[in-house]
């Protein structure tokens, strides 16, 4: 749930809900710090590559636009920033620096949080329309 389809509600994925979970049962505090672009710049491609409707082609198209990286970038130094920030708290820094690229860790680090939809109607329907 996003947000802006319910209002007072967070912006969460599910992900993070699972990470407060798994430290409530843990019994341990567990801060974690994540840079996204919620809302990349380029649009995801998708086409069919036959007459199966079920077997389509998806581009994500990630980092494709420098914005998105670059927005990355900004929110993963922010992120550094604070998690270096309240090092007197920290027992240990589970992921470190990189002391590759930062590009480089990004892109190699990138994962999708949320699943790409559209409401694009594809196919034949029960009354042959298209």
């Amino acid at each position: 749930m996003y947000r802006q389809q319910i209002p007072n509600w967070p912006d969460n994925e599910p992900w993070e809900l699972h990470l407060r979970s798994f430290a409530q049962r843990s019994g341990k505090f567990l801060q974690y710090f994540c840079a996204r672009t919620k809302y990349p710049e380029p649009w995801l491609n998708v086409w069919l590559q036959s007459n199966n409707i079920y077997s389509p082609v998806i581009n994500p198209q990630y980092f494709s636009n420098s914005v998105d990286m670059e927005l990355c970038r900004t929110g993963l130094k922010m992120a550094l920033d604070l998690g270096n920030g309240l090092s007197a708290w920290r027992k240990k820094q589970i992921t470190p620096f990189p002391s590759i690229n930062l590009n480089e860790y990004i892109i190699n680090s990138a994962c999708s949080v949320s699943q790409p939809v559209g409401t694009c109607k594809m196919g034949v329907d029960d009354m042959g329309r298209r």
